[in-house]
């Protein structure tokens, strides 16, 4: 890894071609430690991240009970596999509503309205 120059142009350019030739072995040594622990840790905190974000799709799918959740936790997984492209496209989808969901809601809302119409009609209200 280090050489002995015979030139002092050598020397000179070995410098600029070797960073560890400038510095003595030990802090060479101690820097490339460093730089491996510095790099295993930024590898935990990607698989990390992996196992956090992965199933939060599936996991609102659940929550909210979409049909399709089983299949939102797939993509959701696929997608962190893929570096995250698939990923937001899960979360969308587990945010969505079905047909039939869309169409409970709406009766829902429908007879709220109603009952909330009904009840300013009693009071005597303008509608």
């Amino acid at each position: 890894m280090y050489f002995t120059p015979e030139t002092a142009e050598q020397a000179r350019l070995g410098c600029i071609i070797n960073h560890h030739a400038a510095m003595p072995q030990e802090v060479a040594v101690v820097l490339d430690i460093f730089a491996l622990v510095v790099f295993g840790v930024l590898i935990v905190v990607v698989i990390w991240l992996v196992v956090i974000l992965g199933p939060i799709p599936g996991n609102i799918a659940k929550k909210r009970g979409h049909p399709q959740a089983d299949a939102i936790k797939a993509l959701g997984w696929i997608g962190m596999i893929t570096l995250g492209l698939a990923w937001p496209i899960a979360l969308v989808w587990a945010y969505t509503r079905s047909g039939e969901q869309h169409a409970d809601y709406l009766s829902e809302r429908v007879a709220t309205l109603e009952a909330e119409l009904s009840a300013m009609k009693i009071q005597g209200g303008d509608a």
